[in-house]
């Protein structure tokens, strides 16, 4: 698809502006900016920090925060052509932020830290997963 029919001046998107509270702005930095250039600087800063930090194997979790917020950045400014896969797939990212590289653990706190957020978030992968797949069987029946 053409990038400038999703995101350009002209785009086939819809734009009203509403005022917004300070922590829900970054969630719409595609979908309120005029300009062109702004999208591909905001997606090229975004995944150059998460490459840098999966490759320095800094911080698993940052990784998956970074792409969530370009991702809901992404679906923010294109929502009109979104598919349940698409905020399935967003679920899904934002869930992964709670899963554990299993390299980090320094102190018995944050060794029992870690676990606790993995475990959290294989369980919210889970229950999601059962959500979408009991919606799925009574749509079919």
């Amino acid at each position: 698809m053409d990038y400038s029919l999703l995101f350009g001046t002209d785009s086939i998107i819809f734009k009203k502006l509403i005022g917004l509270p300070f922590w829900q702005k970054p969630a719409f930095v595609l979908l309120y900016s005029d300009s062109v250039s702004l999208p591909k600087i905001f997606l090229g800063i975004t995944f150059l920090s998460a490459l840098y930090i999966l490759i320095s194997r800094n911080n698993f979790r940052l990784v998956f925060f970074i792409l969530w917020i370009c991702i809901i950045n992404i679906n923010n400014a294109i929502y009109t052509t979104l598919s349940a896969g698409d905020y399935l797939f967003q679920h899904l990212l934002f869930f992964s932020i709670f899963l554990s590289d299993g390299i980090s653990k320094l102190s018995p706190f944050k060794g029992d830290l870690d676990v606790s957020l993995h475990n959290t978030g294989i369980i919210a992968l889970r229950v999601q997963i059962c959500i979408v797949y009991f919606f799925a069987a009574a749509a079919k029946l």
